[in-house]
């Protein structure tokens, strides 16, 4: 099935309507996959990742980071934070609030397509793509170059981090409608799911206030992807499954009952 708007992504996240539509999404998710994130490396025995290795000389990228509510919290723990995202509305967002870091490092904020990533290859260690910031693109061709992309990037016995819905979840727990009010408009989003290949694709739609306003459309659709396919799709790039959480709450992966997939990928060959 065709995406109906394959570059939806480009519109939606660069439209301020976005970060109304998600302001409920606070700090608390995020202090806790950030705290999953460092557990992770804390206790990670592999080269390169032990104890006495300091976060401080490790260099991570933030993908698709957004307003930089996860790079805030990932700068208190590692020293070298990159904050990338191709919406410049959301950059800019990202920048003002690294002003409350003050006389802390500052992430550094780049704008770009993270299919081809402004850096050198096997120069970083550690790359997160949190809060759902994979499966966008229409094919899995697309998403397999994507991952390609990534593990170049990445150091030998680099990790890249995927935050990820589960799909067998999903299925059976989707909310297909709910209406809230934003700025005195009523806003509501629609989701449904796609079969084959599965995806979720949901509409926000803005009502006017008033007649002299028009009606607003946007539009969202992520492929899902089950642990194996994610596995194999990961492989090709050499990237191994090295550890699985089935929620924030660092909750063991079970296929049917787990909200998300949170997987920790090691680079295993260049």
């Amino acid at each position: 099935m065709t995406i109906l708007d394959p570059s939806w992504y480009k519109t939606w996240f660069e439209n301020p309507a976005y970060s109304s539509v998600y302001a409920h999404r606070d700090n608390e998710d995020a202090k806790l996959i950030v705290k999953l994130i460092t557990d992770f490396f804390e206790s990670f025995n592999c080269k390169n990742y032990n104890s006495e290795n300091s976060n401080s000389e490790k260099i991570l990228l933030d993908l698709g980071s957004g307003n930089g509510r996860h790079a805030i919290l990932l700068n208190e723990k590692f020293d070298n934070v990159i904050s990338l995202d191709l919406s410049r509305t959301l950059l800019l967002n990202a920048r003002e609030n690294f002003k409350s870091l003050k006389d802390k490092n500052i992430p550094l904020a780049v704008r770009s397509d993270y299919r081809k990533l402004p850096l050198a290859n096997n120069s970083i260690d550690i790359i997160c793509s949190l809060f759902t910031s994979f499966g966008y693109f229409e094919t899995d061709l697309e998403h397999t170059k994507l991952l390609e992309e990534w593990s170049n990037t990445l150091k030998q016995d680099g990790v890249l981090v995927l935050d990820l819905p589960n799909l067998e979840f999903v299925k059976t727990n989707l909310v297909k409608e709910n209406t809230s009010t934003i700025s005195g408009k009523e806003v509501t989003e629609r989701r449904s799911f796609q079969v084959t290949p599965p995806r979720v694709n949901k509409s926000i739609t803005f009502y006017p206030l008033n007649d002299s306003e028009e009606t607003e459309v946007f539009n969202e659709s992520v492929r899902l992807y089950t642990l194996q396919e994610l596995i194999k799709l990961c492989s090709i790039s050499g990237l191994e499954l090295v550890k699985t959480y089935g929620s924030y709450d660092k909750e063991d992966y079970i296929e049917l009952t787990s909200p998300r997939m949170i997987l920790f990928f090691k680079k295993i060959f260049i």
